[in-house]
């Protein structure tokens, strides 16, 4: 992560309470009825030498209902029905604040004044991550929307409230969406704190302007922002998946921290890798980092792309997905009135943590290779 000033304003503002181990993972049945999943010791993922995992979640944003009310109560299992949800015509987005995810997910709203080396100021806020789908769809998703005013970036981040994870097999199925994408949007965030109050954003599409706006071709998302995926101690224990949009959509970058000598002024040789990848990342995929105690590993669809020993990880962690643009060399600037959408299907975390060492490992999960993603698998 390029941007170190923002990262430790958002670890800054974690709160201290932390989500319980998950026990059973629940899922639901065809019919749509609640049932117990398998009972697990520890968690195995696929690759060479994977090793165990003591702990597992997964949240699901593909089935959640737009309606404040039912959403409010929305506990995001993983989910195999299949069946269409009925949005009605009163379907709307619904911030992710407003959500039960809120005990393991803490949605920022800090700000960071611009500087030298990032002009840009930059503020997130919670109306920069909610659920929302596109129109006519039977699924939703999960977005994180960066949007650039005349004074600053509006910007979305969110950081697990669990500080303590120590190796972490992370999947976030992900894409980032093309300019003018359809889909249904909350209020637009308005000017605000260090700047100028009285100014707004321009309006959202409605949802009738979004329908129009299906029938034309759509364009690659504005250059100038970055989307994070990363484990995050400081800026010299943490392991990255970054996304900007002004490389070509098949280049993606993977790195562990640090990789910029400030004294030399340039790249350190081996702690960042500039990876061209099979699938485009306007497309739906599923990307995953390993963090083990001696290498990172990266993967598309489940497919190694590759691997590091430089700088591992070594130091209890949170997890952060995060877009923003500060107007610096790495992000770039979005120019004023752009916005950029990142939209996410699921997030699946496998992990250990600090503390007394677990249980015997006697039932395995494996959630590779299994029917349906969020539903680990007992091995053989």
């Amino acid at each position: 992560m390029r941007l170190h000033g923002l990262v430790l304003a958002a670890v800054f503002t974690l709160a201290c309470a932390q989500p319980s181990l998950p026990g059973q993972p629940v899922v639901f049945t065809q019919d749509g009825q609640q049932r117990n999943g398998p009972v697990c010791d520890c968690y195995v993922v696929d690759g060479p030498d994977p090793g165990h995992f003591q702990g597992y979640r997964f949240w699901d944003f593909r089935r959640v209902p737009l309606d404040p009310a039912a959403a409010a109560g929305y506990q995001f299992y993983p989910t195999v029905n299949d069946q269409p949800v009925p949005y009605g015509p009163a379907a709307q987005p619904i911030l992710l604040k407003d959500t039960a995810i809120t005990k393991d997910w803490l949605i920022q709203d800090w700000h960071r004044p611009g500087s030298r080396l990032f002009p840009v100021s930059i503020a997130n806020s919670e109306k920069n991550v909610f659920i929302s789908r596109t129109p006519g769809s039977d699924s939703t998703f999960l977005v994180l929307r960066t949007k650039r005013l005349d004074q600053y970036s509006s910007t979305a981040e969110i950081a697990t409230s669990f500080k303590s994870f120590l190796h972490v097999s992370m999947r976030v199925r992900l894409r980032i969406l093309e300019k003018d994408f359809p889909i249904l949007f909350p209020p637009a965030e308005t000017q605000r704190l260090f700047v100028n109050t009285s100014a707004t954003t321009p309006g959202e599409d409605s949802e009738a302007s979004a329908l129009r706006k299906r029938a034309t071709a759509l364009l690659p998302p504005p250059n100038g922002a970055c989307a994070g995926i990363f484990t995050y101690f400081s800026r010299t224990s943490e392991a990255d998946i970054e996304i900007l949009t002004s490389d070509p959509p098949t280049r993606i970058h993977y790195a562990n921290q640090p990789d910029y000598d400030p004294v030399l002024d340039q790249r350190i040789p081996g702690a960042s890798q500039d990876w061209n990848i099979p699938i485009p990342w306007t497309t739906m995929a599923t990307h995953r980092l390993d963090w083990f105690p001696d290498m990172t590993r990266w993967y598309l669809e489940n497919q190694l792309q590759t691997t590091s020993v430089y700088s591992v990880p070594k130091d209890p962690s949170t997890v952060i997905i995060n877009l923003w643009s500060d107007g610096g060399l790495w992000s770039g600037d979005l120019g004023v009135g752009e916005t950029v959408h990142l939209a996410i299907e699921w997030i699946e975390l496998a992990y250990n943590v600090t503390g007394p060492p677990a249980g015997p490992c006697n039932r395995k999960c494996r959630i590779d290779g299994v029917q349906f993603p969020g539903i680990p698998e007992l091995v053989p």
